[in-house]
């Protein structure tokens, strides 16, 4: 489809404007709209485009997606599971909660589950839910992606009692946990941290900070992420040198397989009562699977052009994502041969209101592509 544009009156009089929306690209034989130029020295092309990563294989999901309100006990919704959650604790709450946690454009649906410990007692809250199948540890990556936000406040002196989400193997006790994810646990600081049975690894985010907490199993180690960013989820491909990367653990004295996760708060000890907010938990084999994201595919709304000053608003980018424009005189060449002129973001509506001094008025064509 082609929208055109009439011209500003400061705009030059012999330049025309046009713009394309861009069919989708595809990982190989990328392609695009190609449109015709309108008559004049200088003709402007812009050409939208989302590039999405392939899914392997997603092995369990739930999004607690669940009638408000309800007890997350006996909650058998998502796909991939071979029974319901099973919740327990005296005293303690573990309950669906609407809105639920959000992140970037992470794929979402539906509420959060809540999960306090006792406030009279330490006894904690445990919630395991196990999958329709145990999965080999040694038969490549396992992937865990879970939303998570610890709303616990520290007791005096200053402690944090534990809210934790885990991987566990043929059972539910302390020598059947894989590894967790969890906020330093009593005494610590409140910091997101990753540990298996013999080490852990603290990273510098608050637990009480809405994070997007990815885990990657794989040959006897567990590699952990806190919010890798829209960019490297639209990729698909998450390595340990991304800026979100945190630290590894290593897996000992634990089975080859894994078949549940469980979701924990601590009870009340020192004042300190563990709780907290988990939502979008997925298990699969790739990145991708665990961070499906949402395709926000932007719309222009106002293009002018005024000397070599090129201004742009569009609307429906990804919430703060990211966003590069490419540039090339010539629509046919491969995407790999345009030329990157700047990065930018969408605002938090995912709006863009962008002016830039990029054009080179000696090109008789150029055109432009807004890739996120």
């Amino acid at each position: 489809m082609k929208t055109r544009k009439s011209l500003p009156s400061n705009s030059r009089s012999n330049c025309c404007l046009f713009l394309a929306a861009a069919r989708s690209f595809k990982a190989l034989g990328r392609q695009v709209q190609k449109a015709s130029l309108l008559g004049g020295t200088l003709a402007v092309g812009i050409l939208l485009g989302t590039m999405l990563p392939g899914h392997a294989s997603l092995i369990a999901y739930d999004g607690f997606d669940y009638t408000l309100p309800s007890d997350v006990n006996g909650d058998n919704g998502g796909t991939g599971w071979a029974a319901a959650w099973s919740a327990t604790g005296s005293g303690s709450l573990h309950t669906n909660s609407s809105p639920g946690l959000a992140y970037n454009n992470l794929t979402v649906v539906g509420g959060a589950a809540f999960f306090r410990g006792r406030t009279s007692g330490v006894t904690s809250q445990v919630a395991f839910r196990t999958f329709a199948s145990a999965v080999d540890l040694t038969a490549g990556d396992l992937w865990i992606g879970v939303l998570g936000q610890y709303t616990g406040v520290p007791g005096s002196p200053a402690t944090y009692r534990y809210f934790d989400i885990g991987l566990y193997s043929a059972g539910t006790g302390a020598g059947n946990q894989v590894f967790d994810i969890d906020n330093g646990s009593t005494g610590a600081t409140g910091f997101w941290n990753i540990q298996s049975v013999t080490n852990v690894v603290a990273s510098t985010v608050s637990g009480s900070t809405k994070s997007f907490l990815v885990a990657r199993v794989t040959s006897g180690s567990v590699y952990f992420w806190i919010n890798p960013s829209p960019a490297t989820m639209a990729s698909g491909i998450l390595t340990t040198g991304d800026a979100s990367y945190v630290g590894s653990v290593t897996l000992v004295g634990v089975t080859t397989t894994a078949d549940r996760i469980r979701i924990n708060a601590g009870g009340l000890t020192s004042g300190s009562i563990g709780q907290g907010f988990a939502d979008e938990v997925r298990v699969g084999t790739t990145f991708s699977d665990v961070a499906p994201v949402t395709v926000h595919t932007p719309h222009i709304t106002g293009l002018v052009l005024a000397g070599t000053m090129l201004t742009m608003t569009a609307t429906n980018g990804a919430n703060n994502g990211q966003f590069v424009l490419l540039e090339s005189t010539n629509v046919a060449v491969p995407l790999a041969q345009w030329t990157p002129v700047l990065t930018n973001t969408f605002d938090g509506g995912g709006n863009l209101n962008l002016s830039t001094n990029i054009l080179n008025m000696g090109n008789t064509k150029a055109f432009y592509i807004l890739s996120q």
